[in-house]
């Protein structure tokens, strides 16, 4: 609503003439002191001079000339014409680009072309507005210096008058003169011109007299002031809602109502009309009121709707309903009006629509215009009163067909005191719409389990929904003539068949009856006495099922006869197809010649499901199974046997919790194994790496059955679950030793690109701790360098050691230590008939010296006679000095073959060497498990440190740093 429009009129022609004021001496037609205007003597203003500024003088004329050698002159007869009236006169150039120049120089116009410039539109638009602004901007001006002007009045010797004209008629008069001109100069903010205009409605509501005019001019004049005050209240409410102020729009329009004529329901009505008119050109975003606004607390006012948890939200309709609502009197084709316009716009909840429509109908009833009236109480929920006004208008209009099938309707509803309704003539009508006339209950039953050659009793409770009796003078009379229940199979075979039962008159009525029927190839047929002379009928069918399969009563037919008899008889036959059976509750209602009882649901009352025989499997454990160990592929045998009495295809399958793999023996992951007709061994293999408690695992029997499949628990197995390791483990790395010139190059062999590279050779060894007693088969070992520079080459491994060596790639003598990481794969199995496991142990991180001297003993036994070899490598192109000492103590080494001394003064060992020192020594302590060998003392003379002994046999361990030789 605040964006800028412009009106704009279209002229063909050279020339364009705008009319001038006609004026009287000094004042203008317009003028109330003119005596020729419609407002002398002391009117105020009226439509004429909003006409003015509306259709008759613009604030500019735009030219579209085409660029040719008199442009120019047309252009300055424009500006003659124009500007005296203040109006701005444009020019759009059409091909005007060769005189554009010329014109803009030898003119004052404002002048745009079309081709050159597609943007000049544009620019014409925001230049519109600015001469709109100054144009209205002059004739604010004008109106403002009336203030100060001196009106000369007229004698009025003509025109009896008795209300007297003072300043205020005046004040109103240029309030809403600004008021309006406000709108103009400013359209996107209209705060201004609402606050003149309230001004002036309030000074004009002043000026209505408090009691009624006697004289023709003055009662005319009265009329003129609330004219005003309607036009004033209007533009207020329309200036509100454009600043989006929408309940100070709702307020201020109600207090234009009471201010009013309140005893003119017309002009209240009208005031209502235009507000929606008004409100539905609006977008909704303006007239909702959100209670997160600042606003004082909300008073209602209609058009806004104030729901508690809710906005306040305004409804054109609801406002043509007001509208509707306020006519008193007997004018019902503008009633009608409102109302089909107010149900045209709406679009909100059905049930108001609803009363829309009751309210047209009503309006159409009374005028007598009866189909019109039909027309509105069929989109009416029907209710007791609506459907009784539509039996009244049929029978207005001897529509006894349409009245009869609203008789039935209205009997179905619940039943509320009516005139009854009597007929003229017998007639006999099929009755088609989709009412019912009866409520149907069904229900299967029979054990909790049903299966084939068992007996199920099917339960149908036929209730009347109709009462019909009340609403019509004579005798009632209704019967099913036939019922037909329809029944359905999801397999391929039948094993529960239809039933129709017939009405046989000569039986006697009763509320329960229990039936078994004649068999035929496709149904069960019987036959009952189906009159109702109470409200319900419950049948019990007996039969027993044949076939396996899922059956469902899919469809309950019922042919029904009403007959009513007085002076005449009216025949009434209906069709019903029942094909819904929800329960009430979760439980249903079981009939007994007893009595009755409740039966608990768990599945649709009016479908049965019949299993086949069970099939008959009996499994044995054949190895008594006491833990699982997580990771392990565990085999559990098991012997079935299987007579399969009833030739049924039936596999076996097993359900495991968790994240757990599974196969029979040869069949691929969940494969269900195909059991063979007698006794048989058979082995599933099962496996997780997911930590859990138990393993649970539970067998069951798929039994084959047509299109379904049926499942049967047959035996369930737990086992606890060892969340721990099978094993535990930790890693050895020692030093060890072979007698090979390509472990230490000789240096004084040097090539002309590389110093020689030594290799180191190490042990290692897993010291495992295996506490279910599983038996090893092999173990894999993974030895990876962190540095890429070092090699590490696996030479052998078995279940007790790996060998390994570790050597530069080039060199290295700046690289002192290597990180290895390693870790093991055991193959493992509970026995030689179980499967191989993989149990993978930890990373370990070990860090290697490679470059630093160390001192190796290779010993040897024969009885109590050693050789003890110790090797000091150096590894590195440096020399090293050295001394030793070797202590002792229930040791003899008075071998010849000794050479080198107990204790030797320092001694250098060569760059990229091993130094060998061989002693020959016999032990004669006490003979035990264990003997401890001398101590030989290495000391680096430069470095002064001493260098600790590592023996590189398995028949030796270390102990508090001193080496041990294992006897046994």
């Amino acid at each position: 609503m605040s964006t800028t429009k412009f009106i704009i009129e279209f002229r063909q022609g050279s020339s364009i003439s705008i009319a001038k004021e006609q004026k009287n001496d000094h004042h203008s037609i317009l003028s109330p002191f003119n005596p020729l205007s419609k407002l002398f003597p002391n009117g105020i203003i009226n439509s004429d001079w909003f006409d003015k500024y509306i259709n008759h003088i613009p604030f500019a004329v735009v030219y579209i000339i085409q660029g040719d050698d008199n442009v120019l002159n047309k252009i300055n007869a424009a500006e003659a014409t124009l500007k005296p009236l203040g109006i701005t006169p444009v020019v759009l150039l059409v091909d005007g680009d060769s005189v554009i120049d010329y014109v803009k120089l030898n003119t004052s116009v404002i002048v745009y072309t079309f081709e050159s410039d597609p943007d000049s539109i544009k620019l014409l638009m925001a230049q519109l507005m600015h001469i709109s602004h100054d144009f209205y901007a002059n004739i604010e001006a004008k109106i403002k210096q009336r203030y100060k002007k001196y009106y000369t009045t007229v004698e009025n010797d003509t025109v009896d008058t008795n209300v007297e004209l003072t300043p205020k008629f005046l004040e109103v008069r240029n309030l809403i003169k600004q008021g309006m001109i406000a709108q103009f100069m400013n359209s996107s903010d209209l705060t201004t011109a609402i606050r003149l205009l309230e001004l002036a409605y309030d000074i004009l509501l002043g000026l209505l007299p408090a009691t009624p005019h006697e004289l023709p001019h003055d009662i005319e004049l009265t009329t003129q002031f609330k004219t005003l005050l309607d036009i004033l209240c209007f533009h207020i409410v329309r200036g509100y809602f454009s600043i989006e102020e929408p309940l100070k729009a709702f307020k201020f329009h109600k207090l234009h109502i009471i201010h009013g004529d309140t005893n003119n329901d017309n002009w209240i009505s009208l005031q209502y009309h235009w507000l929606a008119e008004l409100v539905h050109t609006i977008p909704s975003a303006i007239t909702t009121i959100s209670k997160t606004k600042r606003t004082p607390p909300l008073t209602t006012y209609f058009g806004g709707v104030h729901l508690s948890q809710f906005d306040i939200i305004s409804d054109a309709s609801l406002l043509l309903v007001k509208a509707y609502e306020s006519i008193k009197n007997g004018d019902h084709q503008q009633k009608i009006k409102l109302l089909q316009k107010a149900l045209s716009w709406f679009d909100g909840l059905s049930s108001f629509i609803e009363y829309i429509n009751w309210l047209l109908a009503e309006e159409y009833y009374t005028i007598n215009e009866y189909a019109k009236a039909i027309d509105h109480y069929k989109l009416i929920h029907a209710t007791n009163f609506i459907l009784y006004k539509l039996l009244q208008c049929y029978l207005h209009t001897d529509d006894t067909k349409l009245a009869l099938t609203s008789l039935v309707k209205l009997s179905l509803l619940s039943y509320k005191p009516v005139p009854q309704i009597s007929f003229e003539k017998s007639l006999e009508i099929d009755l088609l719409d989709e009412d019912q006339l009866f409520s149907v209950d069904v229900l299967i039953f029979g054990n909790d389990q049903v299966y084939v050659r068992d007996e199920v009793t099917l339960q149908i409770v036929l209730h009347s929904n109709s009462h019909l009796s009340r609403l019509v003078k004579g005798n009632v009379d209704i019967t099913i003539n036939q019922v037909d229940v329809i029944v359905t199979s999801q397999g391929k075979h039948k094993g529960m068949k239809s039933i129709s039962i017939t009405h046989d008159n000569n039986k006697p009525i009763t509320k329960l009856a229990k039936l078994h029927g004649q068999e035929l190839d496709e149904s069960f047929v019987d036959s009952m006495n189906l009159q109702f002379t109470d409200k319900s009928k419950i049948i019990h069918h007996l039969q027993t099922m044949t076939n396996s399969g899922t059956f469902e009563i899919e469809c309950i037919k019922l042919q029904t006869t009403i007959k009513i008899t007085s002076e005449h008889t009216i025949t009434l036959n209906k069709i019903e197809l029942h094909n819904t059976f929800v329960p009430h509750h979760h439980h249903t209602t079981i009939y007994q010649d007893h009595g009755k009882y409740n039966k608990r649901l768990t599945t649709p009352g009016n479908i049965i499901k019949v299993l086949p025989v069970r099939p008959t499997i009996s499994i044995t454990l054949l190895k008594d199974l006491q833990s699982y160990i997580l990771g392990e592929r565990l085999v559990i045998p098991l012997k079935i046997e299987f007579p399969n009495q009833d030739n049924k295809s039936v596999k076996l399958t097993a359900k495991v919790k968790g994240d757990v793999t599974w196969n029979w023996h040869s069949l691929k992951d969940d494969e269900p194994l195909l059991l063979q007709t007698g006794s048989d061994n058979y082995q599933l293999h099962v496996f997780t790496r997911t930590p859990q408690e138990l393993l649970s695992v539970d067998l069951t029997a798929m039994v084959d059955d047509d299109e379904e499949v049926l499942v049967y628990d047959v035996a369930s197995y737990v086992f606890p679950i060892m969340r721990k390791s099978p094993f535990a483990c930790d890693y050895l790395i020692s030093p060890s030793y072979r007698d090979s010139t390509l472990d230490m190059p000789s240096p004084f062999v040097v090539t002309d690109t590389a110093m020689p590279v030594t290799t180191r050779l190490w042990q290692g060894k897993l010291d495992i701790n295996d506490e279910f007693r599983l038996e090893i088969v092999n173990i894999e070992y993974t030895i990876i360098s962190s540095n890429p520079e070092i090699e590490v080459n696996v030479l052998s491994s078995s279940k007790e050691m790996v060998l390994f060596t570790t050597r530069a790639k080039s060199g290295g003598f700046n690289l002192r230590n290597v990180n290895v990481v390693t870790s093991s794969t055991i193959k493992w199995r509970r026995d030689e008939h179980s499967p191989v496991n993989d149990y993978t142990t930890p990373e370990w991180e070990v860090t290697l010296p490679l470059s630093d001297p160390r001192l190796l003993l290779v010993p040897k036994a024969d009885a109590d006679s050693f050789t003890l070899n110790y090797i000091l490598e150096n590894p590195t192109p440096r020399i090293f000095t050295f001394t030793t000492l070797l202590t002792f103590e229930d040791w003899s080494f008075e071998d010849q073959r000794n050479i080198v001394p107990i204790k030797q003064n320092p001694f250098p060992v060569l760059p990229f060497s091993r130094h060998h020192m061989i002693f020959y020594g016999k032990y004669t302590g006490e003979e035990k498990d264990e003997i401890k060998l001398p101590l030989f003392k290495v000391f680096d003379v430069q470095y002064k440190v001493g260098l600790p002994t590592l023996a590189c046999s398995k028949e030796t361990i270390v102990k508090s740093g001193d080496v041990y030789w294992k006897c046994k």
